[in-house]
């Protein structure tokens, strides 16, 4: 009953914040952008009353408590080992192809099969009684930043030929449509060290991307917006010789750091931050700092690097440092911090001692006491 009554009180706080600002995630069906840092499939997704995490090392969905972040595999069948497809909670990780949303009462999954030969789109229920393919993908290419928003699963796919020249389509697929195909919302040609499309994130009534320039005679990435209602692209402009390192949506702006546009494929610790409206208007720069990638919630501004996690206000001061020496006793070989509409945060990270990244999680009012001690979400992973 304690759990249902959270649940209830969550769910109310998220529809009154849609109600007043017309940014804020509709808890049914949007986007959760917040999970989408600088890994192309978010593992993390946020109920009403809790979270759900697709575990990397152990191929399993779990459901972890809201409150006290105890976790249950989503399986609803007694004594079952969570070892292989008969159970509704194993999903086969491949690559960078797994990630997990949440939306009008159901879970998503987007996941290869055993044999890895063709990605699908499950459907999920919460309580794990059941599964069901919704949409399977052709082979031959491979499919990064997954996300569900407003009744349509979009997917990045990538293929390319043996010269390694390839395209990046970013498909949509309406939900109530799925038999009709995707339709190719945006594109972009790859050659050689050329990423093309990355940072994939829908925020109110857009879908937002970096890639290159389209109008910079050198190689510039930027962020694009398309409008999901009316179709129309629009870039955001950049100063002279700048380039777009990272962005995330927050509280009605989007967040964004530039870094020069000649030391592109260079390692940076000191970016520009900036903000802007969500139709790149108002553009102002805030401040430098130290970040290689950005997160944000409704108080503060992370800024991550190999070496420290530093937090900023959102006018782009800073409030605190965090060596990544005193949070985790040494420098991760790999780290990622995540946000979420409640006080936890989660850092994915890989120590010395790891063979894959762990989820560890701590409590926003760590930042505010200066000392970060990050807990085992799992304890077998």
């Amino acid at each position: 009953m304690k759990k249902r009554s959270l649940s209830l009180i969550v769910f109310m706080y998220l529809l009154s914040a849609c109600s007043a600002n017309p940014y804020a995630i509709l808890s049914d069906c949007d986007d959760q952008y917040y999970w989408h840092t600088n890994w192309n499939c978010p593992l993390l997704t946020e109920s009403e009353d809790g979270y759900y995490y697709y575990s990397m090392p152990n191929n399993i969905l779990y459901y972890l408590d809201g409150n006290s972040i105890d976790a249950f595999a989503v399986c609803s069948q007694p004594n079952c080992l969570h070892n292989g497809e008969d159970c509704q909670a194993f999903f086969p990780y491949y690559n960078l192809e797994t990630g997990v949303m949440y939306a009008g009462e159901y879970l998503y999954v987007f996941a290869r099969s055993m044999e890895n030969t063709t990605p699908s789109l499950y459907r999920v229920s919460k309580d794990g009684t059941s599964r069901e393919t919704l949409l399977t993908l052709e082979g031959g290419a491979s499919y990064t930043d997954p996300l569900l928003h407003r009744g349509t699963f979009y997917i990045l796919k990538n293929s390319y030929d043996e010269a390694q020249h390839g395209l990046s389509v970013l498909l949509a697929y309406p939900l109530d449509a799925l038999s009709k195909g995707g339709q190719v919302l945006y594109s972009a040609k790859t050659e050689e060290t050329l990423s093309g499309i990355t940072q994939v994130m829908a925020y109110g009534d857009a879908i937002y991307l970096t890639d290159y320039s389209t109008t910079s005679a050198s190689p510039v990435i930027t962020i694009h917006r398309t409008d999901i209602k009316t179709g129309a692209l629009s870039s955001l402009p950049l100063p002279e010789g700048m380039s777009v390192s990272r962005f995330m949506p927050q509280g009605g702006s989007i967040f964004y750091t530039l870094r020069d546009a000649q030391n592109l494929y260079d390692t940076v610790t000191e970016v520009q931050l900036y903000r802007c409206d969500p139709d790149f208007g108002g553009s102002c720069r805030l401040s430098n700092i130290s970040a290689m990638d950005l997160s944000c919630d409704d108080t503060y501004l992370y800024g991550l690097c190999d070496e420290a996690l530093t937090v900023y206000d959102q006018t782009g001061a800073l409030y605190r440092t965090f060596p990544m020496s005193e949070i985790f006793g040494e420098t991760p070989r790999y780290a990622n911090l995540y946000c979420s509409c409640r006080e936890q945060l989660f850092f994915w990270a890989m120590l010395s001692c790891e063979e894959h990244p762990t989820l560890y999680r701590f409590d926003r009012t760590e930042i505010e006491t200066g000392s970060i001690h990050p807990k085992p979400v799992l304890a077998d992973e």
